[in-house]
């Protein structure tokens, strides 16, 4: 009889230390995933904050000149400069005029040169970072 309760003991104990092994196992993993999702959540917390600290820039409206206001279909007396760049972008896109092999260029048709009459000195292709100097004129 000494011999079943020696084996029933045995027994149990190996099943409890595997039991603890088990629980041991489950720990360091668990371990490990919380380490994994602090980090995150600390990576995601300084992206956030980076973008938050970010300069917040609005722009004052501007009167433009009857060239622009016609050009743009305004109804409104004022636009903003970003206003008056992405009308000015759209239509060169919307009209293809940007340049094959330079996509940065584009040419100037009719509708353009009237706007721009005063500044293209005879250019007969613009970029796009120039219409900001050449829009300076006609926004008050």
């Amino acid at each position: 009889m000494t011999e079943v309760t020696e084996t029933t003991q045995s027994f149990s104990f190996d099943n409890l230390l595997n039991s603890v092994n088990e629980l041991s196992q489950s720990l360091s993993t668990i371990k490990s995933d919380v380490k994994k999702l602090e980090s995150d959540y600390q990576r995601t917390l300084k992206k956030t904050q980076k973008q938050n600290s970010k300069r917040k820039f609005t722009e004052k409206p501007k009167t433009p000149s009857k060239a622009l206001s016609s050009f743009m279909k305004l109804s409104e007396e004022t636009t903003t400069r970003s206003e008056a760049i992405r009308s000015v972008c759209s239509y060169v896109k919307e009209k293809n005029l940007q340049c094959e092999n330079n996509r940065r260029n584009f040419t100037v048709d009719k509708t353009l040169k009237k706007l721009f009459s005063d500044s293209l000195n005879g250019r007969k292709e613009l970029s796009f970072l120039d219409v900001n100097s050449l829009l300076r004129t006609h926004l008050s």
